[in-house]
């Protein structure tokens, strides 16, 4: 005859079991495994299939946009530089023709 303990111990493996089993399709659906066929050229992105050769003129885009956007501004900084290296040139030379020809009138006061 079975026993009490007989029992638990046959009660505790059959959930222990279960545990594992459950725990074992927990598992499974963190890390769901995809078959994708062979011959798809695409990335699945949020279970939309993106085909690649619409993905590499969008990106070659961007790469281009960026470059141009970079080569224009630094053409706006080497713009912006001369222009303030023209106004520092252009006042110094004001300052010095003022100071020259106030010294130069100053005599022709006395």
């Amino acid at each position: 005859m079975c026993t009490l303990s007989d029992a638990y111990e046959t009660n505790t493996r059959c959930i222990l079991k279960r545990q594992d089993e459950i725990l074992a399709k927990i598992n499974e659906l963190k890390s769901p495994v995809t078959v994708i066929p062979p011959n798809i050229s695409g990335l699945f992105i949020c279970g939309y299939h993106i085909k690649l050769q619409y993905i590499v003129p969008i990106i070659a885009v961007i790469i281009i946009w960026a470059v141009a956007a970079s080569a224009s501004s630094m053409k706006f900084k080497e713009e912006s530089f001369a222009h303030y290296s023209m106004y520092r040139a252009v006042k110094e030379q004001y300052q010095h023709l003022v100071k020259i020809t106030y010294v130069k009138s100053k005599p022709d006061a006395e």
